[in-house]
């Protein structure tokens, strides 16, 4: 089946960690939510959180899926996350390479999200 990249998305995330988040990326492509995970340990976030300039070491995860299942990847990374508002962001795909669009779109399928 052809598909366009407007069909496919990626989700971006952090963790506290790259345990946390191997965890999470192993639940969202067992569950078929995420056809492939990529974990960035050793980033080192600052952000305004709680009146403060705050500074962490985090783990950030690119997660490719569909757009059709993005909204359901995002509530199984809420509803297992230990953070009280992590950050969760979903970004268009406008190209690339054509059998990997169709491989992720392939693999990632409706059905059973929960994690």
């Amino acid at each position: 089946m052809a598909r366009t990249p407007e069909t496919i998305c990626l989700l971006y995330a952090t963790f506290p960690d790259s345990l946390t988040a191997n965890r999470t990326a192993h639940a969202l492509v067992e569950a078929h939510l995420a056809a492939c995970c990529n974990i960035l340990p050793g980033v080192q976030s600052v952000f305004w959180w709680n009146g403060a300039v705050q500074e962490s070491p985090e783990a950030v995860m690119l997660i490719k899926t569909t757009q059709a299942m993005a909204e359901a990847a995002t509530q199984a990374i809420i509803r297992t996350h230990p953070y009280e508002n992590p950050a969760i962001m979903q970004l268009p795909v406008t190209s690339g390479a054509a059998e990997y669009l169709s491989w992720i779109a392939t693999t990632v399928l409706p059905g059973d999200t929960a994690i």
